[in-house]
């Protein structure tokens, strides 16, 4: 696996979006081995398979066999002008075969193609399940490793970027949380507000968001957890916003929120 700190390199390459800088230290680190360069020649053939991933075509010869068979059958039945009434009889069997033949050769040819479809497809389910785990976890590394970066426009980015990803694992969601109580812009924690309400069925999230609520000195902060508790519809959040009601220098704005959100989680 490619390190967390290159994945944001590896993703601009990926995308086709390096600049002249980014492919320089690049191509560096691929020249030490920094980057493993088999691992993304790797990335970059799933990318390639699931655009040339194709259906194939019934073989011809399943046809043209299927009709030299039947003349086979046709040519035996005539290859004597005059046949006895054991041989008319046997004659008779034969043509009464041909059409469960033809059928039983028919169906066993739909079977064939059937088959060969339905392991295609299951090929390129198993190819685009790889490829969307890739992405995933390239995305997930990215989003931790840019939380930790000093531009609040990166945390920013980092925290938009996390709401794009459907199941996020224990990594992502930490370090949300660790955002949402130490970040020093404001604007960065309301929007991991947000995103951690997305992923509010998730325990860990859930009860991340309700521990955070005591932790907050920004009034725009303390009456945005309210609402997300309302919206979330966790009770267990009373205890939370009843001993923040307990400060003495909390906003009358926010003492109102706080009230009226106890009001509907009763």
């Amino acid at each position: 696996m490619i390190d967390e700190k290159y994945t944001e390199l590896v993703t601009a390459y990926l995308d086709g979006t390096l600049d002249e800088q980014q492919k320089t230290r690049l191509d560096e680190y691929l020249e030490k081995g920094l980057i493993n360069r088999d691992e993304l020649n790797r990335m970059v053939q799933l990318q390639h398979q699931m655009q040339e991933v194709t259906v194939p075509e019934p073989s011809s010869l399943m046809q043209s066999g299927f009709y030299d068979q039947l003349e086979s059958f046709k040519r035996e039945t005539t290859k004597q002008s005059v046949p006895g009434w054991m041989e008319k009889w046997n004659i008779l069997k034969r043509q009464l075969m041909l059409p469960r033949l033809a059928m039983g050769l028919a169906v066993l040819m739909i079977g064939i193609v059937i088959g060969v479809l339905f392991n295609t497809n299951l090929r390129y389910k198993k190819q685009l399940n790889n490829l969307s785990q890739e992405v995933t976890s390239m995305r997930s590394m990215m989003v931790v490793n840019m939380l930790n970066q000093p531009s609040s426009f990166e945390r920013l980015k980092a925290v938009n970027i996390s709401s794009t990803i459907d199941h996020t694992d224990d990594k992502v969601i930490d370090a949300l949380l660790k955002t949402l109580n130490n970040d020093p812009n404001v604007n960065v924690r309301l929007a991991t507000i947000d995103v951690l309400v997305q992923h509010g069925s998730n325990p860990k999230a859930r009860a991340g968001l309700v521990r955070s609520i005591t932790h907050q000195t920004s009034p725009l902060v303390q009456a945005t957890l309210a609402d997300a508790m309302v919206a979330l519809q966790d009770t267990s959040s009373i205890k939370e916003l009843r001993e923040l009601l307990k400060r003495k220098d909390l906003n009358q704005t926010v003492k109102n929120k706080i009230h009226t959100s106890i009001t509907k989680l009763l």
